[in-house]
Order: C-alpha cells, then sequence, then structure tokens
C-alpha cells in the first residue's frame, strides 16, 4: 500500500526528497555522567521525535535508538515496523523492543531515539496521515508499575 502511496517499500530504499535531504529525525538526551536509564526521559524523546516529525510533515518506518555507556562504547538498535508513522506510543513501543536488545547494566551518557525511512505525511496515504493522532500521549503503567506500551523494562 505505501509503495502505491508515494513512500517506498520495504525491499525499496527511501529516495531522499529533492529539496529537503532529512533521512532521519532525531532526538537525544545527554545524560549526567554514569546515569542509569530513566523511562520518564526516554518517553519524553520518543514524543519530542513525534513531534518534530508532525511539525515537518513527515512519517517514518524505522525506529532506531543509540545508548552511550559510561566507558564511551555505544550501542545502536534499529527496528522497521510495517507501517509509516508519526505516533509518539508507537516510536515508544518500538524503541523499547530495541531496548531489550541491548545491555542496560552499564551507566549511560547519551540516549538517543531516531525515526528513518522518512516518507512525507502526506504521501503516505491515510495511514500515514493519521499516524501522529496519537502522538502526545505520555506513558502510562499498569496498576502494577509495568509500563504498558513494552512491558517492563525498567
Amino acid at each position: 500500500r505505501a509503495a502505491q502511496a508515494g513512500c517506498p517499500s520495504a525491499a525499496q530504499p527511501p529516495l531522499p526528497d529533492l529539496f529537503q535531504a532529512q533521512s532521519s529525525v532525531e532526538s537525544r538526551a545527554r545524560l549526567q555522567a554514569h546515569t542509569s536509564l530513566d523511562k520518564t526521559i526516554f518517553t519524553r524523546l520518543c514524543e519530542q521525535v513525534a513531534g518534530d516529525l508532525q511539525r515537518k510533515g513527515y512519517v517514518g518506518r524505522t525506529i532506531g535508538i543509540k545508548l552511550r555507556y559510561d566507558d564511551f562504547r555505544t550501542a545502536t538498535r534499529d527496528h522497521t515496523l510495517e507501517q509509516y508513522t508519526a505516533d509518539a506510543r508507537i516510536i515508544r513501543q518500538a524503541a523499547g523492543q530495541c531496548l531489550k536488545r541491548v545491555a542496560l547494566e552499564r551507566r549511560l551518557r547519551l540516549l538517543g531515539v531516531r525515526v528513518g525511512s522518512l516518507c512525507k505525511a502526506d504521501a503516505a496515504g491515510p495511514a500515514g496521515s493519521q499516524a501522529g493522532a496519537g502522538a502526545t500521549h505520555r506513558a502510562r503503567e499498569a496498576s502494577d508499575g509495568t509500563d504498558i506500551w513494552t512491558g517492563q523494562l525498567f
């Protein structure tokens, strides 16, 4: 469906817009030295990325995270969605899945969330144009404290 609407398909790499060569939207937080992962900061980064996408009129499919540990090693993980999105909740969920694939025992110096494989929201059709509708949702927790979007991460 996305390929018919002017967005690249999964088999076809995204083409940069001739006037706007932006390939991803990213938000990073430099953490105070030797900080452990904080889900409030993580959620805020996802919301900032979603807001940036909406303001710029883009949606994306590849959600990624970047962690820089206290020893300056860096870990990155990506997850590609089936649908384009600019929804903070969906970005948070996909980024949370990426977090499950990295070691979280060490202290962090930097945490970043990015959305790539961008497409103009109007070219993504109904799914892309509605994807940002819930972008201002905050992280919610079940009564037992488990994050309902990503399961227990922290």
